[in-house]
C-alpha cells in the first residue's frame, strides 16, 4: 500500500508508470518559492518537461500537487492541482492545469 505524501510534508512521491517504480525525494527546492499546487506543478514541469515534448509522449508529466493548507481545517483548504501538457490546444501543447477539491 501507498501512502499519500502531501507535497507541504517536504516530500514527493514520483510514479514512473512505465516500470512501475515508486520513489520519494525532497520538495524543499519547491515549495519554497512556488505557492500553491498549481505554482508547485508549473515549476516541476518548467524543469522536467524537455522542449518539444508532446501530451501523449512518456516524457510527458501528469503532477498532482496539493494546497499549502490541504490537510487542515481552514475553510475551503483542501483543493488539489493536477497539471500537464495538454492536447487541447493543438497544433501548439500547451500547460495546463484543472483544480479539485472538497472538505
Amino acid at each position: 500500500m501507498v501512502r499519500a505524501l502531501g507535497g507541504w510534508t517536504g516530500r514527493l512521491l514520483r510514479v514512473d508508470l512505465s516500470t512501475g517504480k515508486l520513489w520519494t525525494e525532497s520538495s524543499l527546492r519547491h515549495v519554497e518559492q512556488y505557492m500553491g499546487g498549481r505554482g508547485l506543478g508549473a515549476r516541476i514541469a518548467w524543469q522536467e518537461i524537455p522542449p518539444g515534448v508532446g501530451p501523449f509522449d512518456p516524457a510527458n508529466l501528469l503532477v498532482f500537487a496539493p494546497g499549502p493548507l490541504t490537510g487542515t481545517s481552514a475553510p475551503n483548504s483542501g483543493r488539489t492541482a493536477i497539471s500537464t501538457l495538454s492536447p487541447q490546444a493543438y497544433p501548439c501543447e500547451w500547460w495546463t492545469y484543472s483544480s479539485v477539491g472538497g472538505f
